[in-house]
Parts: C-alpha cells; sequence; structure tokens
C-alpha cells in the first residue's frame, strides 16, 4: 500500500494544513517507538541511520524481543532500508560510535543490539 497523507482544508487560512495519515484505517500491527528517537534523536540522524534504527526496532520491540540481538545481512538491510551497502556501512558505524548500537563481530557477519534507552532497558 503506498504511503498517503490526508491534508483537510478549512474556508480560514492556517499557517500549515492538517495533515492525517491513513495508515490508521488497516488496524495493523504496531511497533512501539522510543520518544527520545523522536523527540531528540531524529533532528540529528542522517536519513540511512534512522532507517536502520527502525529496522532493528522493528526485529526486536516489534515482536517483543527489545533485549535481543538481530542478525541482518546487508542484502537484507538493503531491501529494508533502499540503500546501498556504502550507505549502511557509514551509517551503523555512525549508530555504533554515537552508542545507539552495539555491533558484535561473529564468524560470517555481525549482528546488532539497541543500546539503552531505545532498547527499552532502564538506565
Amino acid at each position: 500500500m503506498p504511503f498517503e497523507w490526508t491534508i483537510h482544508h478549512h474556508l480560514t487560512p492556517h499557517p500549515m494544513p492538517r495533515l492525517k495519515t491513513n495508515l490508521f484505517k488497516d488496524h495493523l500491527a504496531w511497533t512501539k517507538i522510543p520518544n527520545r528517537l523522536l523527540d531528540q534523536l531524529l533532528p540529528n540522524l542522517k536519513d540511512t541511520e534512522l532507517r536502520i534504527l527502525l529496522v532493528i526496532l522493528r526485529q526486536t520491540v516489534g515482536w517483543n524481543r527489545s533485549e535481543a540481538s538481530v542478525i541482518l545481512s546487508y542484502k537484507r538491510l538493503k531491501t529494508m532500508t533502499g540503500r546501498e551497502n556504502e550507505a549502511i556501512s557509514r551509517a551503523l558505524s555512525s549508530l555504533s560510535q554515537h552508542g545507539l548500537i552495539h555491533i558484535q563481530g561473529f564468524r560470517g557477519g555481525r549482528k546488532a543490539k539497541l543500546n539503552p534507552p531505545l532498547s527499552g532497558e532502564q538506565q
């Protein structure tokens, strides 16, 4: 389903139109997103970094496994984020350097885990 926005215009002028998403119509399953990500980190994250965080959230919190590590290949991340390997690599390094994810090497690849408070853990 394509992503759609509904814009409501009224007779009196408003500085910005009212926006309403159509995502709620299908009563789909939900993944919780930490307020810190939306309120504090979002303005400073690059697009690919945000996409990767959202993928990790979906694969962990979205399955009620907030403490779990997730193994995602570059191919899978490429599919899920729409970004190329080079951008994914830079974003993973940046997220790790900023302490937002923990990347652990293992035989044949890497796995990532969200760091608190994005994981839902209490600090």
